[in-house]
């Protein structure tokens, strides 16, 4: 976990320690694939991660396919459906059950199961969290614009 190996705290309630799998340029932007597969930031072919920084970007975060990054997403960008979102460039789609759902007056925090242990939290509308439960298959879509990268130098 980010916060048990760094002396930072952060609002972001998604915090994966990544590596970098591939940079792809799309033209003035740069989708860089994370791999989230291992603990420690170790890619073993599972879930990938988009996040879509400039090259400007790249080049002073120094990323390249290995290099470990830190990916921080706040929660109320992440959009859960119960339907396959459509997968589109520089779209994160990630599926897995429902773990945890905690009501508020006027927004529910839902808690997504991921492999390798890890979650990811989003936090809807009450009424649109209203038919989902604990346990449910469900799929989380986010822009990688969405995605800020940290390295330590």
């Amino acid at each position: 976990d980010l916060l048990d190996r760094l002396a930072m705290k952060t609002s972001a309630r998604n915090q994966f320690s990544t590596q970098v799998v591939e940079l792809v340029d799309r033209g003035g932007v740069v989708d860089v694939v994370l791999g989230l597969g291992g603990l420690g930031g170790q890619d073993s072919g599972g879930p990938r991660l988009i996040a879509t920084i400039t090259p400007e970007s790249v080049e002073n975060l120094e990323l390249r396919p290995g290099s470990e990054v830190f990916a921080l997403i706040k929660a109320p960008v992440v959009q859960i459906t119960t339907t396959a979102p459509r997968r589109l460039a520089g779209r994160n789609v990630l599926a897995g059950p429902i773990t945890a759902l905690r009501p508020g007056e006027h927004r529910t925090g839902v808690t997504l199961g991921l492999p390798g242990e890890r979650s990811l939290h989003a936090v809807l509308d009450r009424h649109k969290a209203a038919a989902l439960t604990v346990g449910q298959s469900v799929w989380a879509a986010f822009s990688g614009d969405q995605v800020v990268l940290v390295t330590f130098t």
